[in-house]
């Protein structure tokens, strides 16, 4: 039986699967070569035809013409792989337990990147390489929680919180923001949501921080504080890569929320790390 084969603009569902270390399980890639695709999730035994040895993991790079081998028939389970080529396209193959997974999954030899790879994906994708399970976040949020989001700290030290804000229902709440580099950046403050803005001052440095509702039990959201310096140009990346990942959106669907949330974080974590990047 056919495996379900699923390809689209990063507009099909997948399911973020348990995350092992990539680093032993990722095929070389020489200094000099583009990849033409990187490995976003992955459940079961995903090979390379070049070398069998090598089971895929959540951020691995591959080659031009990489040849991937699907696992053989399972008793149980399911197998997913999911991988985002230099297009901005998304691959998907599922199968379930006594399904064939295959044909084998191919990624074309020579393909030119869209100039939104060029300026967004190609560093989010360095991000997830790094530390894949860094940004693989377990379904949580939604309605009455924090959403993930960029913020804008003025020069006079106010952020409006609204961005994070929309699936909040009106009302006085007390957010407690901490950095999520490790530093010592910490901030409780109030604020007044009116499904229009949430204003308040906040002293903190620009950096990427865990947000929360004082007394909601939850995940925390990511919440990227950028200065006014640099917040247009993180902005206009931002609407590039959500216009890109918009086929995703299906809000009764958690396999895609959760695939664009790991992107997405990764993405806020990229423009952290660049607005503290030396000049």
């Amino acid at each position: 039986m056919w495996a379900e084969w699923t390809r689209a603009v990063l507009g099909t569902g997948v399911l973020i699967a348990a995350v092992h270390s990539a680093a032993a399980q990722c095929p070389p890639l020489a200094s000099n070569v583009q990849p033409a695709g990187h490995v976003i999730t992955v459940e079961g035994a995903w090979r390379l035809k070049s070398d069998p040895s090598i089971t895929l993991q959540p951020g691995c790079r591959l080659a031009p013409g990489a040849e991937i081998t699907p696992p053989p028939k399972f008793p149980s389970g399911s197998a997913k792989l999911a991988i985002v080529d230099r297009q901005g396209s998304l691959i998907v193959r599922n199968c379930d337990a006594g399904q064939d997974c295959a044909p084998p999954v191919f990624l074309a030899k020579d393909q030119e990147a869209r100039s939104l790879v060029r300026e967004v994906l190609d560093e989010i994708m360095r991000k997830l390489h790094a530390a894949p399970a860094k940004y693989v976040s377990a379904i949580g949020l939604g309605d009455g929680h924090l959403s993930d989001a960029v913020l804008v700290r003025t020069t006079a030290g106010r952020v409006d919180f609204a961005p994070a804000m929309q699936a909040m229902a009106v009302g006085d709440y007390e957010l407690e923001l901490s950095l999520l580099d490790g530093g010592a950046g910490f901030s409780a403050l109030a604020v007044h949501w009116d499904k229009a803005s949430a204003p308040a001052d906040f002293q903190q440095p620009p950096g990427l921080y865990g947000a929360r509702v004082k007394g909601l039990a939850g995940p925390e959201a990511w919440v990227l504080v950028a200065s006014a310096a640099t917040a247009d140009n993180t902005r206009s990346k931002e609407r590039k890569l959500l216009d890109t990942m918009q086929p995703w959106k299906t809000e009764a669907d958690t396999e895609n929320r959760s695939a664009r949330r790991t992107v997405y974080r990764a993405f806020l974590a990229s423009e952290a790390e660049q607005a503290n990047a030396p000049r």
